[in-house]
């Protein structure tokens, strides 16, 4: 289970969604402390990691290759709906069978 949403409260959401000996990572950065239930951490036997992101100079790299052309991000996003697409493209990427790779929600649309 991977927590990437960096809210503290989707922390322990992880750890009840996680299987019984299941793996927690977490890659969110919650701007507040984050309350967890340590029983259900134990009684689950969940192992915890972490990893952060990226660092600044890697940031800086990433953002200048996309600048000067040697990446290019376009074949990423696949689609970009509006608030009133969400729950279809959210419903679609569940499903298992969608052929999106990187939806993007503009709630201007």
């Amino acid at each position: 289970m991977y927590e990437c949403v960096g809210r503290s409260f989707a922390v322990q959401s992880a750890v009840d969604f996680a299987r019984r000996g299941g793996a927690l990572c977490l890659v969110g950065l919650p701007d507040e402390k984050a309350p967890i239930d340590v029983g259900s951490w134990l009684v689950k036997e969940i192992s915890a990691t972490s990893a952060l992101a990226y660092t600044r100079d890697e940031f800086a790299m990433a953002m200048s290759m996309i600048a000067d052309g040697r990446f290019r991000t376009e074949p990423m996003h696949t689609a970009t709906v509006g608030l009133d697409g969400l729950d279809s493209a959210l419903a679609d990427l569940a499903s298992g069978q969608s052929l999106e790779t990187k939806v993007l929600v503009d709630p201007r649309r």
